[in-house]
């Protein structure tokens, strides 16, 4: 009776005892998280906690999200908590500058009218029912910030922190940002410097992407000619420095050198640029020098642009009439291209979303040896490319021709036609411009590392290669056909922020796929490949074999079109092996079902019965020992 009382005071005890340390963890340990994945998928950058910590305004998030409606939907609410518990992080943080606002917004209700007029996104699940998922911020100015969806999606989810960081920062700087572009090309519509400072040429419409740059930023335009930046410039933007002078080649360089964030577009043959017109020769503009570069400074950020070379891609060709208004013929015309799918980077932000660019006439980077950057391509051609030199596309290029002539290059590799560069760099003019002086704030090597975009073509940026333009009434109707502004755009937006923002990435992992599985079926699939080549050969060989005895003089009395023995016996072999390789193509795939199950069904053992055994059998143990320890 006594050894019962104690055991069961033992019990009530622990139990007490259960009860407090749950209690006072609950009190001591909110907000603590021990973040035990493989990257750190659950613990916000320093980026992040340093803008939430120099929040100067209050900013109020008001969270969207249909839980009620989402019960049996795993991942979309698993997402949610997510997202939930990463926003009331950020509250933590701020210390007060953060205001959150919590909605699930039932059909009919208050909060749903509320989602609707802040502009979340709603996904019909019923005809009468709509489920949100998204946030809403504003800052003390009544300045507005929608997330209108937040994507379960992998590619999208990854750069979840920075969609959120973005939108606070925004908030707590709604200035417009300055941007400065350095080009010599007529984008806004100006024409040819030089041409109109002789009279031979007048301005026209400016491209839409000039007009889009407008409204979105401060843009203040320098010809490639001048000698100097503007003195405040959040983001620069080159496009085609074509007759840069020294001084404007040095200012880029010493600009980026300072930590300056800029995007470069070069190009060994740009079709925009219409040279200087001359009216006793209009063959002239067309041969003058189309090509710009920066070749001093991409030298000393470990790159370079492939001199007096255009790209040539046959998988990624776009097809255009090689024929005449009468006689259309379409054709793959391999000197533009639409890239798509993994010729984009999908893991930077700027492009992560992107669907398809257009490019023309597009030249090539490649990396030195020896680089000491991180060069990170953002635009890859395919692998099926031939490098040809830029005269190719030069004077009326004939898409028929130019593919009928196409050999791809003996090394199959992926050109790099846009890159992300990072890392500490040396000046390309240690000694300032050839015949100028030095900066004020001269530097001989990078402050901080380095981050800049180049890309291998200007002409992206005209208005044929991404928009339709229509006028209606007077006024401007737009349809995009690439992504191609989106492209430039997003890079401005990622590099106008601070570097605390930019120096957040996307997280990758958050599937975590069985790689085993992934292995195992890629390797049935090269096996499965490998037999219908083999299929095809015999194919091809029994179809040679039958032309071969159709060809030969029929026997006396039977006609061509009654087959021989010979040609009978070579079918009915065909088909034998037909059988035979499809047979063996079935069981190999049943095979790999078979060890797929296996696994799996050994995870599962592992997961729901050994490790609970394991456990269960040293507690037994571990109460042997005890009750051996007592008896003694």
């Amino acid at each position: 009776m006594h050894k019962k009382l104690v055991g069961l005071t033992g019990l009530i005890i622990v139990a007490v005892l259960l009860l407090s340390v749950n209690m006072i963890s609950n009190v001591a340990l909110r907000g603590k998280k021990l973040d035990m994945t493989e990257n750190k998928l659950y613990t916000l950058t320093d980026g992040t906690r340093n803008i939430l910590k120099s929040l100067q305004e209050p900013i109020t998030l008001r969270f969207y999200f249909s839980e009620k409606l989402m019960n049996n939907e795993p991942v979309i609410m698993d997402h949610g908590k997510r997202v939930r518990e990463m926003l009331e992080e950020y509250q933590q943080i701020a210390g007060g500058k953060l205001m959150l606002e919590i909605y699930d917004p039932e059909p009919f209700s208050d909060a749903e009218e509320k989602a609707v007029r802040a502009g979340i996104q709603g996904l019909p699940i019923s005809q009468t029912e709509n489920m949100y998922f998204g946030m809403e911020g504003v800052n003390s100015t009544d300045g507005r910030q929608v997330i209108p969806f937040f994507s379960p999606e992998p590619d999208k989810a990854q750069f979840l922190e920075y969609d959120v960081t973005s939108l606070i920062y925004n908030l707590a700087h709604p200035e417009k940002r300055k941007l400065t572009i350095v080009t010599s090309l007529p984008i806004d519509g100006s024409g040819n410097a030089m041409a109109r400072m002789m009279g031979q040429q007048d301005g026209g419409d400016p491209w839409y992407i000039y007009t889009q740059l407008q409204q979105l930023y401060d843009v203040t335009k320098v010809e490639a000619t001048a000698t100097k930046l503007p003195e405040k410039t959040d983001v620069l933007v080159v496009i085609h420095p074509k007759d840069a002078s020294a001084e404007m080649k040095y200012a880029i360089d010493n600009y980026v050198l300072h930590g300056g964030r800029a995007i470069i577009y070069v190009d060994p043959l740009a079709e925009s640029d219409k040279g200087t017109p001359n009216p006793n020769n209009p063959m002239q503009a067309m041969m003058q020098p189309k090509a710009s570069d920066l070749p001093e400074s991409f030298k000393q950020w470990g790159i370079e642009l492939e001199e007096g070379k255009i790209l040539a891609d046959r998988a990624n060709a776009i097809q255009v009439n090689g024929g005449s208004q009468n006689r259309p013929e379409i054709v793959d015309f391999v000197l533009y291209q639409s890239l798509k799918d993994d010729s984009i980077n999908k893991t930077e932000y700027a492009t992560s979303q992107l669907k398809s660019i257009n490019v023309g006439m597009t030249g090539v980077f490649k990396k030195l040896d020896g680089a000491k950057t991180e060069i990170t391509p953002i635009l890859q051609s395919s692998e099926d490319t031939q490098l040809l030199d830029a005269s190719a596309g030069q004077m009326f290029p004939q898409p028929g021709k130019l593919l009928s002539d196409f050999k791809p290059d003996s090394d199959h590799k992926r050109r790099i036609i846009a890159a992300r560069i990072t890392g500490k760099v040396s000046a390309a003019f240690p000694d300032g411009p050839k015949g100028g002086t030095k900066a004020a704030n001269h530097l001989t090597e990078s402050e901080v590392p380095i981050d800049v975009v180049v890309v291998a073509d200007t002409d992206m940026l005209a208005d044929r290669f991404w928009v339709q333009v229509q006028k209606f009434f007077g006024q401007q109707m737009a349809s995009k056909i690439s992504n191609n502004a989106d492209m430039l755009v997003n890079f401005i937006d990622f590099y106008g922020g601070s570097k605390d923002l930019i120096s957040i990435r996307g997280r990758e992992g958050f599937q975590r796929p069985f790689k085993l599985i992934e292995e195992m079926e890629k390797d049935a699939g090269k096996r499965s490949e490998a037999k219908m080549k083999e299929l095809e050969d015999k194919l091809k060989e029994a179809e040679t074999k039958l032309q071969e005895l159709q060809t030969q003089k029929p026997a006396e009395g039977s006609s061509r079109l009654t087959l021989s023995s010979e040609q009978q016996a070579e079918i009915e072999k065909f088909r034998v092996e037909q059988i035979k390789t499809s047979r063996e193509l079935r069981q190999q795939q049943h095979s790999l079902r078979d060890d797929v199950e296996k696994l799996v069904t050994k995870l599962k053992f592992i997961n729901i019965a050994l490790i609970p055994l394991l456990v269960g059998i040293f507690a037994v143990i571990l109460g042997m020992l005890k009750g051996r320890r007592r008896r003694k």
